[in-house]
């Protein structure tokens, strides 16, 4: 599970990797590039709103700031990287306030997949593993205008839970402190979210307590409130909605 905290978008020459079986990731949003390839199966992978089915031998570059989710409907095996902008920096300059209209690619391999996964890896050879990757999108596809208003909302928005989960945050206030008529920009929410307001702020908790689950020994209560919620109680019940377990039985599954 990927924590897509503001440490992780804003840090220099940033690199995380993982790999999955059955990939499935609600709509999110970060400062970073975000490469995904699938080596088996295939992913429905949405980004602002547009589906792409990614099959075995393609992969999908998604830019910083655009919304994509993940779905494998049967199964599927993949492997997923997000990367600083400084990685790719004249390509992200490049590229800056637009989407491609077609970010799907091939060209990609296990060697290259390993060496990005290597900590000791030369960085110049890194670096041209990512642009490599980024020529192949830019030379096939077509930069289209980000409609600009609505990419900083969203962003906003997405950004502010980030920052702000541990609170007792509520739609109503962000609509008063961004200075929003609040049904718009519940309206606004729901459209661009696929959620309302409250059931996303949870559902990025849970994921962010995955990942404490995961990698870190912390007991089931430490990691309830470090991930914003009230009560353990609370916690626990949307953790069986969103998870299908519990999270002791969760902990025990990632082992």
């Amino acid at each position: 599970m990927i924590d897509f905290e503001k440490h992780r978008s804003d840090k220099i020459e940033y690199i995380y990797n993982q790999n999955d079986i059955n990939l499935n990731f609600q709509k999110h949003t970060h400062r970073s590039f975000e490469v995904m390839f699938v080596f088996e199966g295939k992913i429905e992978c949405e980004i602002d709103g547009q589906i792409f089915n990614i099959n075995a031998g393609e992969g999908v570059l998604i830019l910083p700031g655009q919304i994509h989710s993940y779905k494998t409907e049967d199964t599927s095996k993949s492997y997923l990287c997000v990367f600083s902008n400084d990685w790719v920096r004249e390509f992200y300059n490049s590229v800056k306030g637009n989407h491609f209209e077609n970010p799907v690619f091939c060209g990609f391999d296990k060697a290259q997949c390993d060496i990005l996964q290597n900590k000791s890896a030369d960085k110049f050879i890194i670096k041209s593993i990512l642009y490599g990757i980024c020529s192949e999108v830019f030379t096939n596809s077509t930069l289209v205008k980000s409609n600009a208003a609505n990419f900083a909302l969203v962003n906003s928005l997405a950004f502010y839970v980030q920052d702000n989960y541990r609170n007792n945050i509520s739609l109503k206030q962000i609509a008063k402190d961004f200075g929003y008529n609040y049904c718009y920009l519940s309206s606004f929410f729901n459209e661009n979210f696929g959620m309302n307001f409250s059931a996303y702020v949870n559902s990025y908790r849970i994921q962010l307590s995955c990942e404490y689950l995961i990698k870190t020994d912390l007991d089931i209560t430490e990691i309830s409130t470090l991930c914003g919620f009230e009560t353990i109680r609370n916690f626990n019940r949307l953790f069986k909605k969103e998870c299908n377990m519990t999270p002791n039985e969760y902990r025990k599954t990632a082992v």
